[in-house]
């Protein structure tokens, strides 16, 4: 499986689920985190009951933390729109791939990827190339 297709099937979804998860702290009823996510409320449902999204955990992450807090609190104060939250939650997934945080997931999948031969996603997806600043 190539790395588009995890972010894509497994990376993303997590993502948004990690966004999902805040908003629904901040006290936002599922219908409004739908809206603004743009989204449907099934699968704001499915993301609160851990039925996506779950196979990568990136909480463990404080700076993947950071950064969909801080998306969250933009989604939820209506500062992005559309366009802005897709190019947001693509810069948190580059982010999370060109740091390694999908490495041992990659390798859980396809056991003939070794992280520690691997440097592909750290070359592909380099940080400097795309504006992360205003998320460190």
């Amino acid at each position: 499986m190539d790395i588009f297709e995890i972010g894509y099937r497994y990376l993303i979804p997590s993502i948004k689920r990690m966004l999902v998860l805040e908003l629904n702290e901040t006290g936002l009823s599922q219908k409004e985190i739908a809206e603004r996510m743009k989204i449907s409320r099934s699968a704001v449902s499915r993301y609160l009951s851990m039925e996506r999204g779950v196979y990568i955990d990136l909480s463990e992450f404080s700076d993947i933390k950071d950064m969909t807090k801080r998306l969250a609190d933009k989604i939820s104060q209506r500062k992005l729109d559309n366009y802005e939250l897709q190019r947001e939650i693509l810069e948190i997934a580059i982010y999370a791939l060109s740091h390694r945080y999908v490495c041992a997931f990659h390798e859980s999948l396809d056991p003939e990827i070794d992280p520690r031969k691997c440097n592909i996603c750290p070359t592909l997806f380099k940080t400097s190339s795309i504006s992360f600043r205003q998320h460190l």
